[in-house]
């Protein structure tokens, strides 16, 4: 009995990682210039070639046993040529993308200026 809930457990956790892996394949962990978090929203500090938008942009949240772990993807590349080398900040309420009532959190994303999108 107790070797079946393990395998269990694990079948279901490698069904998640899976599908959260596969999910956001088709984007980019995007590097942050920086980042304001508010009670209320996110400020992304991103680069840009001129065309970036709040929907360029997915939220990955895992809610887990150790905390709340939170990956930032560009999941639409940025393809213009403006020349911003400040990038843009982009603001995302917390409630719509799915951390409403969350305080703290662990974000992955890489803090720095070298994004492939600058």
């Amino acid at each position: 009995m107790m070797l079946k809930k393990m395998v269990c457990k694990f079948v279901i956790g490698f069904i998640v990682v899976f599908f959260a892996t596969t999910a956001y394949a088709s984007g980019t962990e995007e590097v942050l210039l920086g980042i304001d978090i508010t009670t209320e929203t996110i400020e992304l500090h991103v680069a840009s070639g001129g065309c970036t938008t709040e929907e360029h942009f997915e939220f990955e949240i895992n809610i887990g046993t150790t905390g709340t772990i939170v990956t930032i993807w560009r999941v639409i590349p940025d393809d213009c040529k403006a020349f911003l080398p400040d990038g843009v900040r982009l603001s995302f309420d917390k409630e719509e993308i799915g951390l409403g009532g969350i305080n703290e959190f662990t974000i992955t994303n890489k803090i720095g200026n070298t994004s492939q999108h600058r």
